[in-house]
């Protein structure tokens, strides 16, 4: 009798790991199928001991998955502290050689508005660098070049830049049109997702890395200005169908830091990281002074 017992009391664990083991060729089959699947409750070596439930980790800061909700929750904090001290540091590839990329300035938000100044410095390594002023506001942009007379700022689109300022004032034009950390990605919210959100320390500040993904076929399918869907379409044609953005956002939703890279006609392909830091500091941006 207690034999029968015994072999009576085995019965339902046996059962349980038959189950188990039918359960588990079917989700290697389904995974040989590329089928996601949720793991399954109860397959365990010892079914009558439960497995101790995990703890949310009281260090993760609260992340946005839809693209959407993300970029509205940063711009609107943009648009509360209004200004922001930069930084950027970064390579420029192109047909003069390699070059490093370094400057700092201020960034100010009124509205959807977006203004910036800051001395871009370029050069090879180890060199001298070569130094331009850049003010964009009023959607005007002016560079102080190095080879323009002391002091005289130019008007890109207007003023003729000296050949050998050319490179220069086009990068300067592109960092002035990237001065809001998510230019880049806000105009197409509806054409972008959120494929990574992670933790990170960045400089002793809590942050969430996000890389948001624009579609550029949805992207040109929904633009409206007729310039920017050519743009976007030769691009599509061209093979470049996604672009990315990376940006390191506070517990506050506060831009931290950004990195792009991106290939620029007739300059080379620019690889660069900015700060942002000093959020609702005041920050001026002006024309320049008119030349005598």
């Amino acid at each position: 009798m207690p034999a029968r017992s015994s072999a009576r009391s085995r019965t339902p664990r046996l059962r349980a790991l038959r189950t188990c083991a039918l359960r588990t060729r079917g989700i290697r089959l389904a995974l040989s199928l590329g089928l996601v699947l949720f793991p399954l409750a109860g397959c365990a070596a010892t079914p009558d001991t439960p497995a101790p439930a995990s703890a949310p980790s009281e260090s993760a800061l609260p992340k946005y998955y839809d693209s959407g909700a993300l970029l509205a929750a940063v711009s609107a904090r943009q648009r509360s502290d209004g200004s922001a001290l930069t930084t950027f540091d970064g390579t420029l590839d192109g047909p003069s050689g390699h070059s490093v990329v370094t400057g700092e300035g201020a960034v100010r938000f009124d509205g959807d508005a977006v203004s910036t100044r800051f001395d871009q410095r370029v050069g090879p390594p180890g060199a001298a660098p070569r130094t331009t002023g850049v003010v964009h506001t009023g959607g005007k942009t002016w560079v102080r070049v190095p080879d323009s007379a002391p002091g005289r700022w130019l008007e890109l689109g207007v003023d003729e830049i000296p050949p050998a300022d050319r490179p220069d004032a086009t990068l300067a034009a592109n960092l002035a049109g990237t001065a809001d950390p998510l230019a880049g990605v806000s105009r197409y919210a509806g054409a972008s997702l959120v494929s990574d959100a992670v933790d990170e320390e960045v400089d002793g500040v809590r942050t969430v890395r996000y890389t948001i993904v624009v579609d550029l076929v949805r992207a040109a399918a929904t633009e409206a200005d007729p310039a920017m869907r050519a743009q976007l379409t030769n691009q599509v044609n061209g093979g470049l169908t996604r672009i990315s953005a990376v940006v390191w956002v506070d517990a506050d939703q506060r831009p931290v830091r950004t990195h792009l890279r991106q290939e620029l006609p007739g300059a080379g392909t620019l690889d660069l990281t900015a700060g942002y830091h000093s959020w609702g500091t005041p920050v001026s941006v002006e024309p320049p002074p008119a030349a005598g």
